[in-house]
């Protein structure tokens, strides 16, 4: 078995949104399946240190000045341990770090878990050609350092070994640097709570500090909601997850209900009929579809929200609907047909299962384990060039939540020394 280390910058523990999930299950299988985990946490005060402390994997718990610029204290825990891997999700911090490290430990392979493609993000937002332009070449960059890149939806894969062509690598190369992964789901084979036809009440979960769910929000609000209870009043709408204090004052009105953040989602799956996504900007995988599947709710969803999700022979258990004046005709047919929502329950229920984390474990050890054994490359030169600026770099996902002041209410004391967590005992690391 192998030694891994991953990097984690902004929220960890307790998991609340798509990233977050997929640092969970990966950590926690990673280390049930015998591989050795060590966590590097940018610990900004957005985490539990209690909760995280306690995981059966080592945690350093680092100051954001010394995590940021202390190349160092990275370098020496990463020797410490005698890591055969690390592992990124954003194209920032692989050049930020990633790429010093790899030059400081040649030896060390780097894998870079894309998430979601940002220049793709930011052209559905129809961002400025030069802004688009200066993050392909950033994401080409990051690309080409890693030795791994995992990616979990066919789109992302295809664009990510087509920029590794482009950056003169062969494609032979490319393809043996790119793999494509299930996401993977926390629960089990019969966690299923199916669709409570009586409730009448459609859900929409997500972080709705995410500009993507924060305009699908708007969309729901000023579309369909309207259209749906003004055929039927008694039509609940349940909007679950963290939102700013400016769409919960704007929306928030009879039966457009907020929930705020939610620890356990079975206590809204429980009162709701079915399931919507109407999202129709963004990138990378749609972690919220793969919530409502597991738990057996009636989806109708965008082409968009099934990237990655569901293969198309298994799109038949989603309603899938591109045309947004259509989704008021299909929430009034679906909550008038308990039939038909019994049977999208079980339906999607059923595509589900294939990415619970036992289910796929095996098949992400593999691809790290290969990755290995075939070793770490060196840097280009060309990349090499751009390495000062590189270290100036700051993940888009940290720009927005602190230009948002998403963790204000809830923000933890900060930290002035480096912790070390594990199996319940915390203790101070002089380095």
């Amino acid at each position: 078995m192998f030694k891994l280390g991953i990097f984690i910058d902004g929220a960890f523990l307790p998991s609340y949104e798509g990233g977050t999930q997929r640092f969970k299950g990966l950590t926690e299988w990673m280390q049930f399946s015998g591989i050795d985990v060590t966590i590097f946490h940018c610990y900004r005060g957005w985490s539990s240190i209690d909760i995280i402390a306690n995981q059966m994997y080592r945690t350093y718990f680092i100051p954001p000045e010394r995590y940021h610029n202390d190349l160092n204290l990275i370098i020496e825990l990463i020797k410490r341990h005698e890591l055969d891997i690390i592992v990124m999700t954003d194209y920032e911090s692989v050049l930020k770090f990633g790429l010093p490290v790899k030059l400081a430990l040649p030896n060390i392979c780097l894998c870079f878990e894309v998430i979601d493609v940002f220049s793709d993000y930011q052209k559905s937002f129809s961002h400025s050609e030069g802004l688009v332009a200066k993050t392909l070449e950033e994401e080409q960059a990051a690309f080409s350092v890693a030795d791994l890149c995992v990616c979990f939806s066919t789109r992302d894969s295809t664009t990510v070994r087509r920029s590794l062509i482009q950056s003169g690598i062969s494609t032979e190369e490319a393809e043996s640097r790119v793999v494509r992964l299930p996401f993977g789901i926390h629960g089990r084979t019969d966690t299923y709570i199916g669709s409570n036809v009586e409730a009448k009440t459609v859900l929409f979960l997500g972080n709705f500090y995410h500009v993507p769910n924060a305009r699908a929000l708007e969309l729901i609000a000023t579309a369909i909601y309207p259209t749906v209870t003004l055929i039927d009043p008694q039509v609940v709408f349940l909007l679950a997850g963290d939102v700013t204090p400016e769409l919960y004052t704007k929306f928030a009105r009879h039966n457009f209900v907020f929930t705020g953040k939610v620890e356990d989602l079975a206590t809204v799956f429980r009162k709701a009929s079915l399931a919507i996504a109407p999202i129709f900007q963004g990138s990378g995988i749609k972690v919220k579809v793969l919530d409502y599947s597991l738990y057996g709710m009636p989806i109708i969803c965008t082409s968009e929200s099934l990237h990655g999700i569901a293969a198309d022979d298994k799109q038949d258990a989603f309603i899938l609907e591109n045309v947004l004046s259509n989704y008021s005709k299909h929430i009034i047919e679906l909550l008038q047909t308990p039939r038909k929502l019994d049977g999208y329950s079980r339906l999607v229920h059923k595509t589900a299962i294939t990415q619970l984390w036992p289910s796929i474990i095996s098949e992400t050890i593999s691809a790290y384990a290969n990755c290995i054994k075939q070793g770490a490359t060196p840097p280009s030169a060309k990349v090499l060039e751009h390495i000062d600026y590189y270290r100036t770099l700051t993940p888009y996902h940290l720009v927005d939540h602190i230009g948002q002041n998403r963790f204000a209410a809830e923000l933890r004391a900060p930290l002035n020394t480096v912790l070390l967590g594990s199996k319940g005992f915390l203790e101070n690391v002089l380095l």
